[in-house]
């Protein structure tokens, strides 16, 4: 009798246990961090994502990519870079990220330059930038922001006439960010 009791026992235990809760489903269009969230399109495969720590950055950081049409001629690639900066505001980061396309990229033409916000209301800019001549020529549309540590680019390129300004505004307005919670970590 003993030993018919033991494992009615356990089943009924097993049974009344509560379920596990299940894993959070990781989302391969969504990049978050301390202090944003950017959700990029359904049409745009995750290439890679990395944590870093923000506090330690010493350069450009690329922390995600994706690509629409990867591998074709007409591919978009979309990228989120973290650098570190010591100013005091976005408008001092628009100029930062305008000298430093100009040392790193030759031929390089900022076509515009636009204050916006993002979603939650968080200034930004957006830039239309061309680099390159030719077959070669390449169309970079970018949202920047400083969020009080760090400076923050999303960026979309593509071959100059394949993406327009409309694409590109709907593929980065998904963006939000907060001030850095530097007092949090």
């Amino acid at each position: 009798m003993k030993s018919l009791l033991a494992p009615l026992l356990f089943l009924a235990l097993i049974a009344a246990a509560p379920a596990p809760s299940p894993a959070p489903t990781y989302d391969p269009h969504s990049y978050d961090d301390e202090a944003m969230h950017f959700q990029a399109p359904a049409d745009y495969v995750l290439g890679g994502r990395q944590s870093v720590d923000s506090t330690k950055l010493d350069k450009a950081t690329t922390v995600a990519v994706w690509a629409k049409f990867p591998g074709q001629a007409n591919q978009r690639t979309l990228t989120i870079t973290l650098e570190p900066y010591d100013g005091k505001d976005v408008t001092g980061y628009e100029v930062y990220t305008e000298n430093e396309l100009r040392g790193q990229i030759d031929g390089v033409f900022i076509g515009s330059k636009t204050p916006m916000t993002l979603t939650n209301g968080m200034p930004a800019y957006f830039l239309s930038i061309t680099s390159g001549s030719g077959f070669d020529a390449m169309k970079i549309y970018e949202v920047i922001w400083y969020d009080g540590l760090r400076g923050v680019a999303i960026s979309v390129r593509g071959r100059l006439g394949e993406i327009t300004e409309d694409e590109a505004k709907a593929v980065l307005h998904n963006a939000s960010a907060v001030r850095f919670p530097r007092g949090r970590l």
